[in-house]
């Protein structure tokens, strides 16, 4: 068994494969342990032996300081850029794709076949709900968020185009114009929810668009742990109808950077 191990800015993902075969997974966030503790701990519990794991491949913004040859296991530190782009490919199923890697913030790499090119980034992510969350709402706790904004009314707290104009354009109607721009006294809890949550979907959405048009291709692969999020779903099916591009949110999607680290293992 190869493990890939994906230590990123608040969270740490591990996952065992055979092959191509996923044999177990393994999620933390903002984790105090170093990452042979981790490892060591995952092995007991799952009931495997350090002679069971041919290799460990570990990648992330954690990685080159992290402890992990205290573990005694083989190892390689293999680079982020790849790791995304190989991982989020074979979930999907896809050879070319735009992949929006959202996690703390989000990075933007193309993926052509075993050519991986990165895009850009924004410092728009699951930080930035963590942080709107946790000022404004006092909850800092993305499942949370996304609870309480299922009772919201978007139309509370954001602009539309329908606000703006009587319609007969090009645009939708309820397509948003200014995100929170109509947030005030009357917006309650669960508006600010769904308006802070909409806003970082949207941004991230419409930057993989930009990208994907840019690149001349026709799907977005949207990993990691804020995309699993049921808002995100409905979000991106939404930008699938509006401008005829695949958004594609894999299952495991979390675990996408891991898989493609382990992948990469020689």
């Amino acid at each position: 068994m190869i493990l890939g191990m994906d230590l990123g800015g608040s969270a740490v993902k591990v996952v065992g494969m055979e092959g191509e075969k996923l044999c177990l997974t393994h999620y933390e966030h903002n984790s105090p342990r170093t990452a042979s503790r981790i490892l060591r701990e995952l092995l007991e519990r799952e009931g495997l032996k350090s002679g069971d794991v041919a290799g460990v491949a570990v990648t992330g913004l954690g990685a080159e300081r992290c402890d992990i040859e205290k573990t005694g296991l083989p190892f390689a530190r293999v680079p982020e850029l790849p790791s995304i782009g190989r991982g989020a490919a074979f979930l999907a199923g896809v050879d070319r794709a735009v992949v929006a890697s959202f996690g703390t913030g989000t990075a933007f790499i193309r993926a052509d076949g075993d050519s991986f090119t990165h895009l850009g980034g924004t410092g728009v992510g699951g930080g930035t709900l963590v942080g709107l969350g946790g000022r404004i709402l006092g909850c800092r706790d993305p499942e949370e968020i996304d609870r309480m904004a299922r009772t919201g009314d978007l139309g509370r707290v954001d602009l539309t185009i329908g606000d703006l104009c009587s319609g007969g354009g090009s645009l939708p109607a309820d397509m948003t114009a200014s995100n929170l721009a109509k947030a005030g006294a009357e917006s309650t809890a669960a508006d600010w929810a769904a308006g802070i949550l909409n806003l970082v979907l949207q941004v991230v959405g419409s930057m993989a668009v930009f990208c994907a048009k840019g690149c001349g291709l026709d799907t977005v692969v949207v990993t990691g742990t804020p995309a699993a999020l049921p808002a995100a779903r409905a979000a991106y099916e939404k930008f699938q109808e509006m401008y005829g591009l695949r958004f594609l949110v894999p299952d495991r999607g979390r675990f996408a950077t891991a898989m493609g680290a382990a992948l990469q293992w020689k």
